[in-house]
């Protein structure tokens, strides 16, 4: 791929929006889990809808679909970390943009749409 160095513009745009994203993501994690530094891991929230009453099934049923979605949430919001995270490390020592599968530079296009892209189009799994 024959495409000439981000320019410093560039840079600092997708710098900006990483660090904006990452921001995002741990208010998201600071809302909805713990992190257990011990684990080094996020533990998804748990709150009973009414820890007092008793429960019935419909409840039940109730707080495991809130447990499940909650912990997708988390699930997803720690790998968007990690990615941004890494995005933002690369930056550091200049190898932003840089395809991880094939070792060319990624098109703007495709950072400006997901600034923490690893990949090209070709190399994504």
């Amino acid at each position: 791929m024959n495409q000439l160095p981000y320019s410093q513009d560039f840079l600092d745009a997708q710098k900006q929006a990483l660090i904006q994203e990452k921001a995002r993501l741990e208010k998201i994690l600071t809302d909805l889990a713990t992190y257990d530094a011990e684990a080094d891991r996020y533990i998804p929230k748990f709150q009973e809808f009414n820890p007092d009453a008793s429960e019935d099934d419909d409840e039940a049923v109730d707080e495991v679909v809130n447990f499940d979605e909650t912990s997708a949430l988390v699930a997803d919001a720690v790998k968007s970390l990690n990615e941004v995270n890494t995005a933002l490390a690369n930056m550091a020592t200049g190898s932003y943009g840089v395809c991880a599968g094939g070792g060319e530079l990624i098109p703007e296009d495709r950072l400006k749409a997901y600034p923490a892209a690893a990949t090209c189009i070709e190399h994504e799994a």
